[in-house]
């Protein structure tokens, strides 16, 4: 009776080892397959981020371009107000 209960006990501890092995491959499994999703997300918006970057110093170069244009046209016509300004010519 004594060693039938602990055959029992035997094969239930065998089964739960089994079982937690089981489970800790799944899991590992699991982590490894979200692992390389996650890099390959990272790879994709290490990428995008790169082109983000590109553009942004693109539209910052043609800001600065744009703006340097826009105070060359504003010193522009400030001048020619003042040459047609009349009663100018009195001076």
């Amino acid at each position: 009776d004594k060693e039938a209960k602990a055959r029992e006990r035997v094969l239930r501890n065998r089964a739960a080892a089994q079982e937690s092995r089981d489970k800790k491959r799944k899991y590992m499994s699991d982590i490894e397959t979200s692992n390389e999703h996650l890099q390959q997300e990272n790879t994709q918006l290490l990428k995008r981020l790169k082109t983000v970057e590109s553009d942004n110093q693109a539209l910052s170069q043609r800001l600065e371009a744009l703006t340097a244009q826009f105070a060359q046209m504003q010193q522009l016509l400030s001048q020619s107000v003042k040459h047609n300004q009349p009663g100018a010519d009195f001076c």
